[in-house]
C-alpha cells in the first residue's frame, strides 16, 4: 500500500462569490469573483499544486457554467481528470430530498454535503419558504443582514427602481425598510411614488416624474460589489443586478 500513489482531489465552486457566501460544498474552493468572466483568471491560484492528471471537481447551480470551465480546464489547462457535477446543485438538492424521503424512518440519515443555502437566480431568491429544502439544504447561516446585522442569508433586491441592487436583508428589516437597501433609496422610493401619485409618471419625457428619473439615476450606478461589501449600508447605494450573469436558473 505504501507504493501506492495517492493522486490529489480539488474541488472548486465556479460560481460568484455572492453565491458562494451563503452556501458551498464543504472543502470546495470558493473564488473571489464577482462576475463569470473573472473565474478564468482566479484558476491558476485555484490550481497551484495540481498536476495534469489530479481530479479535478468542479460545480455551479445548473451545470451551464461548469460546460465551459470544464473545456477551459482539458483544452487550455490540459488537465486530464476533471469532473462536473451533472445538474449542479440544483440536481443535488432534488437528490438530497429524495434521500431524506427515502430514509425518513430510518434511525441515521447522510447530511448534505452541501452547507448552507443555493442561491437561484430567478424570483425564488428572495422566497424564504418555498421549495426550501432545494434551495437551503443546511440549517447553517454564514451571512448577515446588511441593514441590522443579524444571521440572514435571504438575498432580494432593492425596491427603489433606480437601485435593484442585490442584497441581504432579514424579514424583519425587509419589513420596516419596505424591501430598499439603504435610507437613501427609502427616500428615493418615497419621492417616486409621490410624483406617481400625482400622475406626473404618465406625462411627456418633461414630466417631473421622468426629470427625477433622470437627475437621480446617476446617485444609484453600479458600483464594485466587493468594495461595497466592507462598507456601512448607509453608503451602499447599490450592489448588484438582478440577473446579469449567465442564464443559469432555468438549466
Amino acid at each position: 500500500a505504501g507504493n501506492v500513489e495517492v493522486k490529489k482531489v480539488k474541488v472548486i465552486d465556479v460560481r460568484n462569490a455572492y453565491e458562494t457566501s451563503i452556501g458551498a460544498f464543504e472543502s470546495a474552493v470558493k473564488l473571489p469573483v464577482n462576475r463569470f468572466v473573472e473565474v478564468f483568471s482566479e484558476l491558476d491560484d485555484a490550481l497551484a499544486g495540481v498536476g495534469v492528471d489530479d481530479t479535478v471537481l468542479i460545480y455551479c447551480t445548473g451545470g451551464i457554467r461548469c460546460e465551459k470551465v470544464g473545456a477551459y480546464l482539458t483544452q487550455v489547462k490540459k488537465l486530464n481528470n476533471v469532473k462536473k457535477l451533472t445538474g449542479g446543485i440544483n440536481a443535488y438538492g432534488k437528490w438530497v430530498q429524495e434521500q431524506e424521503q427515502e430514509q425518513e424512518q430510518e434511525q441515521e440519515q447522510e447530511e448534505s454535503l452541501f452547507r448552507g443555502r443555493n442561491f437561484v437566480f430567478d424570483q425564488r431568491l428572495t422566497t424564504h419558504q418555498r421549495s426550501d429544502l432545494i434551495h437551503r439544504l443546511s440549517d447553517d447561516v454564514f451571512t448577515h443582514c446588511m441593514s441590522c446585522g443579524e444571521p440572514s442569508d435571504t438575498y432580494s433586491n432593492c425596491t427603489n427602481r433606480l437601485c435593484g441592487g442585490l442584497f441581504i436583508q432579514c424579514q424583519a428589516c425587509e419589513d420596516k425598510h419596505a424591501g430598499s437597501c439603504s435610507d437613501e433609496c427609502l427616500t428615493c422610493s418615497h419621492e417616486m411614488a409621490a410624483l406617481q401619485d400625482k400622475g406626473d409618471q404618465r406625462l411627456g419625457k418633461d414630466s417631473a416624474f421622468r426629470t427625477y428619473l433622470r437627475q437621480r439615476s446617476a446617485d444609484f450606478r453600479l458600483q464594485n460589489p466587493a468594495d461595497l461589501m466592507s462598507k456601512p449600508v448607509t453608503q451602499r447605494l447599490r450592489a448588484w443586478p438582478s440577473s446579469r450573469e449567465p442564464r443559469e436558473a432555468q438549466a
